[in-house]
């Protein structure tokens, strides 16, 4: 036994919700085909649909689901792969940048002033980094500002 045709009207009246509210949910209905429209005298009624209309659309949605997802993981990839900032601090975040940078496997070209980088790191704290820099097999060069006395 199917369900009784009711107009706008009373299905806004049970739904306990605006008429113009009623119409919305009613058009999304419609679209999706979950309700079906009939006109009975002059007013226009809507009926629901068997319930197992949901399982087919979610089936449906499913199968678009599968087909877009590998477009959706290389694009996820993607934007997981470009570049992100990150601020450091201090002493310790100065080390764990240099720690990150050196940990590469890459060339890296570095400008800095010799006078300023001893002043916050020993000669010993700098050829740690350098030493994990040529462990990993990475290369840097140097642009060094000139020193006046």
């Amino acid at each position: 036994m199917g369900t009784k045709p009711a107009s706008l009207s009373v299905i806004a009246k049970k739904a306990d919700i605006k008429r113009t509210t009623a119409y919305n949910y009613i058009s999304s209905l419609l679209e999706q085909g979950l309700l079906s429209k009939s006109v009975v005298g002059k007013r226009i009624v809507y009926t629901a649909e068997k319930p197992n209309k949901l399982s087919i659309l979610l089936e449906e949605r499913k199968v678009v689901l599968d087909k877009l997802l590998p477009d959706l993981q290389n694009l996820y990839n993607t934007i997981s792969q470009q570049p992100r900032v990150e601020f450091y601090e201090g002493k310790k975040g100065i080390e764990i940048v240099y720690k990150k940078i050196f940990a590469t496997t890459k060339i890296i070209y570095a400008i800095f002033s010799p006078e300023r980088a001893f002043k916050v790191f020993t000669k010993e704290e700098n050829e740690q980094f350098f030493t994990l820099l040529y462990k990993n097999g990475g290369l840097i060069y140097d642009l060094l500002e000139e020193i006046h006395p």
